[in-house]
């Protein structure tokens, strides 16, 4: 129901969908030359084995879209899928979804930054690693572009309090109540628009999961707001 059907597996990743630092990206602003044209820019970290990156990659070809994973095997996998799948508008860096966003992408260059159920590490002592913190905040805040959204969705009710607290202190936003409606009219999940298509497109492999369990889940989208002048 929510997979999208592919052909069978080509031999190889396809290293055409790769970018690697100071090859295929000569520094934090060549983006336009990754993608062969300047267009709005959508980055998804940590997007795993979910298809949601891929639909919406395919949903919107007037876009170009970036998926950060750190695990070198899930993004050959996806990357297989994307090519089977004739999308020219993906590529995909391995690394750390920090060291991306706050190394790798320029100031206001990004439309839309997506988190779909990050690792919550409910555990006191791995507090540190989660990924949505103020440090976070701050460098989505700077890659933004103004109007830009911010789009995280957990079924974690403390990790999306954090969340919550985290985007707040950063500043520069305007928030939705958690329906994963964007301020300003922007499209609750199932309604779609021709500049954003729909920001929830049906579940993830964890919100099914959560929904499974009996958890609630945070649909959290933020608009980035232009500079005070």
């Amino acid at each position: 129901m929510y997979r999208l059907p592919v052909p069978a597996a080509p031999a190889s990743a396809p290293e055409s969908l790769f970018v690697r630092p100071g090859c295929e990206l000569p520094g934090p602003g060549a983006w336009d030359a990754v993608y062969g044209r300047h267009a709005p820019l959508e980055v998804e970290v940590g997007f795993g084995r979910d298809d949601a990156l891929l639909r919406r990659a395919r949903a919107l070809p007037g876009r170009d879209f970036l998926g950060v994973e750190l695990k070198r095997d899930r993004a050959e996998a996806y990357a297989r899928r994307a090519v089977r799948l004739g999308l020219r508008n993906l590529r995909i860096v391995t690394a750390r979804a920090e060291v991306v966003v706050g190394v790798l992408l320029p100031d206001s260059r990004v439309a839309v930054l997506r988190a779909l159920f990050p690792d919550p590490w409910p555990k006191d002592r791995h507090a540190g690693h989660r990924l949505v913190r103020p440090s976070f905040a701050r460098e989505a805040r700077r890659v933004l572009e103004p109007g830009g959204l911010l789009v995280l969705a957990t079924d974690d009710a403390a990790y999306a309090a954090e969340m919550r607290a985290a985007v707040g202190a950063a500043g520069g936003f305007e928030g939705s109540p958690g329906n994963g409606r964007a301020p300003g009219g922007s499209p609750a999940p199932g309604e779609s628009s021709e500049k954003e298509g729909d920001l929830f497109d049906g579940t993830t492999i964890f919100e099914r999961k959560g929904l499974a369990a009996g958890a609630s889940i945070a649909r959290l989208v933020w608009r980035r707001l232009p500079p005070a002048r």
